[in-house]
């Protein structure tokens, strides 16, 4: 973990202040802050093996364990974890997913599991959840598929995929943060595909006023076809896309994050031709023909991280055009572990990483508890029950107010720097080529590190 210190003119002063190794052993794959309360803003999470852990930052970089999840089934695997919010008692929910294919909705203050919805064929690769309705997430799978998921009334209302959907593994998602309406999709297939819900609003909106006990089943529907496709922004698998306003963030395995604006033609429903404006491009390290290496950005479009193979944590200004990273984070000589992901928070973007190999993590021993969650020893559990009663009044007097000032704020902030950026861009010279097709090599799938690995030792939760 990095503190990343930010002043008026946005000089930033980098430093190492933790790390933690965690018991299973195996490499942790997603990392994710929690955004939907003031209280919990400092509160993060992370999933690996068949374990997710909730962690708190303290002053000073030191971090204290909160709980941690043990899923019943040895075999699983999580790949991606996020945080929502239950609309109407104002818990904190931490969802996460993997190799199983199934979504589990933890609820961090009952310390319950919720719901584990069943519909994919193959292991889940991301997840994203609505701007502003918390109850409404994406889920994109191996299977090529995504699924829109309504957690309050637990079904499955959407399935994208058909003529126009991804070909191969869906491998990153992400909701627009000022239009929910929009989402974009990349995957190994090569594309980034953006996707409209507009005609399936009734749809959703009437997914909401579902009830089981009234023994119909939900009719889910499918959409067969995106808004934007395209084959153009990168010549090899597509592992991470963010929004960022109105422009698009997006990584491959070519040592190169690209930021660029699809060319939406207003008079066709359906943009087959899948023409782009490239206005930036930063460049990475270590990184060729690596995936699953994703870059994380705040909700404020103010900071832009991303890990590489070698163990250093490379950070950006999105606001600039700067192709060469502003800071190079390292957590000390000899350091060479892969990491996977990252996460910035949103007040004092303290960064979080996450690697493959279980040496770059702090070792938390737990206490064991019921319903598998492991909670802080006996002499914080009071500590941890006035915590429980922070997050669940906290949560439900910020929750859906944050959610809209957050999606305003981001939307904000990323039009400002689309802006900005396509000003500068549109200078002579700006705007680098995207390179043409080259042979193209298998990357390295990090994934199959895990199944050769010998299971973790289990405790007994």
């Amino acid at each position: 973990m990095a503190a990343i210190e930010n002043n008026a003119h946005f000089v930033w002063s980098p430093r190492h202040t933790n790390h933690i190794k965690e018991d299973h052993g195996l490499p942790i794959y997603c990392v994710s802050f929690n955004f939907h309360s003031e209280a919990c803003k400092t509160v993060f999470a992370s999933c690996g093996s068949n374990w997710a852990t909730i962690y708190k930052c303290l002053p000073g970089g030191a971090v204290e364990v909160l709980q941690a999840y043990v899923d019943e089934d040895a075999q699983e695997e999580f790949y991606a974890c996020k945080w929502s919010v239950d609309t109407a008692t104002g818990d904190p929910l931490l969802l996460i997913a993997g190799k199983k294919g199934l979504l589990k909705i933890l609820n961090c203050t009952t310390q319950k599991l919720e719901w584990a919805a069943e519909g994919h064929g193959d292991a889940i690769n991301d997840i994203s959840i609505h701007p502003t309705q918390p109850s409404l997430v994406l889920t994109a799978s191996r299977d090529s598929s995504l699924r829109l998921w309504n957690t309050r009334t637990k079904v499955c209302v959407l399935i994208m995929n058909g003529d126009g959907g991804h070909r191969n593994e869906v491998l990153s998602i992400d909701f627009h943060p000022g239009d929910g309406n929009q989402f974009v999709s990349a995957g190994m297939d090569n594309t980034v595909k953006i996707w409209n819900m507009e005609g399936a609003l009734e749809h959703i909106e009437s997914s909401f006023h579902y009830s089981a006990d009234s023994g119909n089943v939900f009719a889910t529907k499918f959409l067969a076809c995106p808004r934007f496709s395209s084959h153009k922004v990168h010549n090899n698998y597509v592992d991470c896309v963010r929004f960022i306003g109105d422009l698009i963030l997006s990584k491959s395995v070519d040592e190169r994050i690209r930021l660029w604006r699809p060319d939406v033609s207003l008079d066709e429903p359906i943009d087959v031709k899948g023409h782009i404006h490239l206005v930036q491009e930063m460049e990475l390290e270590d990184c060729a023909n690596m995936w699953w290496l994703r870059f994380a950005l705040d909700r404020q479009c103010r900071t832009l991280a991303c890990g590489t193979t070698s163990g250093t944590v490379l950070v950006w200004d999105p606001h600039t055009l700067c192709r060469r990273p502003k800071a190079k984070l390292k957590r000390g000589p000899g350091s060479k572990i892969q990491i996977r992901q990252t996460a910035v928070s949103e007040a004092d973007s303290r960064a979080a990483s996450r690697g493959t190999a279980p040496c770059c993590l702090i070792s938390c021993r737990l206490a064991a508890s019921r319903d598998k969650f492991c909670n802080v020893p006996a002499a914080a559990e009071q500590n941890l029950a006035d915590r429980r009663g922070l997050y669940r009044q906290s949560a439900l007097e910020e929750g859906h107010k944050r959610a809209d000032a957050i999606a305003a704020a981001r939307h904000a902030h990323g039009l400002g720097v689309a802006r900005e950026v396509v000003q500068r861009a549109d200078r002579p010279g700006a705007h680098p080529a995207v390179p043409g097709a080259q042979q193209r090599q298998q990357p390295w799938d990090g994934r199959a590190v895990a199944s050769r690995l010998p299971p973790p030792a289990l405790r007994s939760f």
